[in-house]
């Protein structure tokens, strides 16, 4: 019998980014020898959890989000009070690390979590963002925001089109972001405005936005990318 394995995760929605999902359900489709529990934990922790024997405990980026980022201690602390009751090793995957990050050290040492994955990767960013005083024995690895799929890579070769039959010569999406995030957050959405200006002097077809309101679906963007 393999190991089984919760994964919490929070989705509140009926129509989630493909991204997340794709994220979410990779510990199933790539981790041999795993049983995977999905719980979806909105509000709190559901009883049965912590009643079950668990090996291992993964907390996905979306359950660390949500109540974090709008700095909801209320609810906050109401998601994340039964932790420390589940059996297992805990398995930490954060991501926008650099906002609210005190709510982050308080989960690490409350639900004692064993190993963060980071997507810091500078060690003077991770001893900032996460130092021993605020989190306790915690290890610490490196890891991207998120890696491509195998079938998404298969699907792509399909799509793509020879370079003289790309319509789209240069393709580029970005949404604003608050300032509050630093200097380095608004060069995203500043580099949209740059390069309209400049395209406006020649012909280059382009596919510019600077939005929120773009389609998230996995061949949505597939397209994109073989047409540019």
């Amino acid at each position: 019998m393999g190991l089984k394995v919760a994964v919490l995760y929070s989705s509140f929605y009926r129509e989630n980014r493909t991204t997340l999902l794709k994220y979410l359900f990779s510990f199933k489709r790539y981790a041999e020898g795993a049983d995977f529990h999905y719980i979806n934990v909105n509000t709190t922790i559901p009883l049965f959890v912590k009643l079950f024997k668990y090996d291992a405990v993964i907390l996905h980026y979306s359950f660390l989000g949500e109540f974090r980022f709008v700095r909801d201690s209320l609810r906050w602390n109401r998601k994340i009070k039964s932790l420390k009751k589940i059996s297992g090793y805990k398995v930490a995957l954060p991501q926008d690390e650099y906002d609210c990050t005190d709510f982050l050290h308080q989960l690490f040492k409350e639900a004692e979590i064993k190993l963060l994955y980071t997507c810091f990767s500078n060690i003077n960013d991770i001893e900032k963002a996460y130092p021993k005083s605020k989190i306790g024995h915690v290890a610490i690895k490196s890891i991207f925001t998120g890696y491509i799929d195998e079938e998404d890579v298969l699907s792509l070769q399909l799509k793509i089109k020879s370079f003289k039959n790309r319509p789209i010569v240069i393709g580029y999406r970005a949404r604003k972001l608050p300032a509050y995030l630093g200097a380095h957050s608004q060069i995203k959405s500043q580099l949209t405005h740059l390069f309209k200006r400049l395209l406006k002097s020649n012909s280059l077809n382009n596919d510019i936005l600077n939005t929120d309101e773009v389609n998230d679906t996995v061949n949505y963007f597939l397209v994109k990318l073989g047409d540019s």
